[in-house]
């Protein structure tokens, strides 16, 4: 970590936290079916952020993998990814077909959806335009909007809340369903449900 400032320390460590927090959330989700997917998901061109992005380099630097990069692999392994922090946000994002389709409704795909892009979110615009993952040069790093990036995270952090509470209770009020718009927009049938319809698994 030379030459890397405090407050930039603060946010790697606030950072990994919380992904390691949300990809467990993941794993619960998703390990069963990738578990006996045929079709492999992730790809070499993916995991190499890890190692092009300075903030995801990073990171891997805090958490080191049990072995190196494979130009053939990426970080997957036999028994999964070996990263335990510093995935490319893609890692979280992308939710199979397979997956979405045998959630119980729309609403238990939104909260999933939410969930898969909380990671992503914390990153947004913190320099300029571009992603936190987006930045090269490690000397823009001590450039970040830490501001934007706090903010960002407290929000993540309550939609995450939220997801953990809707997962237990099967029960979404009016406060989660915000802290998720900050997140993703829902879908046209979520907002009927949620404002006319008020099935007795989420009310308003």
């Amino acid at each position: 970590m030379k030459n890397i400032t405090s407050e930039l320390d603060s946010i790697l460590k606030q950072y990994s936290s919380f992904e390691i927090r949300v990809g467990k959330a993941i794993g619960d989700i998703c390990a069963k079916h990738c578990s006996v997917c045929s079709s492999v998901c992730c790809k070499p061109e993916f995991c190499r952020e890890t190692i092009e992005s300075s903030f995801l380099s990073l990171l891997n630097k805090k958490f080191p993998p049990v072995s190196g990069y494979s130009k053939k692999g990426g970080w997957l392994t036999e028994t999964g990814c070996i990263l335990s922090a510093g995935r490319p946000p893609v890692c979280y994002e992308y939710l199979c077909s397979s997956i979405m389709e045998v959630q119980p409704d729309d609403m238990h795909r939104y909260v999933i959806n939410v969930l898969s892009m909380l990671v992503s979110h914390i990153g947004k615009y913190t320099l300029g335009r571009r992603h936190l993952i987006e930045i090269l040069d490690e000397k823009e790093l001590k450039k970040l909007k830490i501001i934007r990036f706090k903010k960002q995270l407290n929000e993540a952090e309550t939609a995450f809340n939220a997801f953990k509470s809707y997962i237990k209770n099967e029960y979404l009020d009016k406060t989660s369903l915000q802290a998720f718009e900050k997140i993703v927009s829902p879908p046209d049938s979520i907002i009927v449900t949620l404002h006319s319809t008020c099935q007795s698994v989420c009310r308003v």
